[in-house]
């Protein structure tokens, strides 16, 4: 692997571990909101879908 291909893996991996974390959050804060059953299990089945666009480990 060349110099250049080895630092665009390590932008690829960083902005995948950006993302993921930045997901990761976004749900954890919609577990955390308040609201009637109805609403906090929305909020879960919400945190559930934004983690399913988590992109996979490299």
């Amino acid at each position: 692997m060349n110099e250049m291909t080895s630092i665009n893996r390590v932008i690829e991996l960083e902005r995948a571990d950006a993302a993921r974390q930045a997901l990761e959050e976004a749900a954890n804060q919609l577990e955390t909101m308040s609201g009637a059953e109805q609403y906090q299990r929305a909020w879960r089945k919400a945190a559930d879908f934004l983690r399913s666009f988590k992109p996979k480990g490299a």
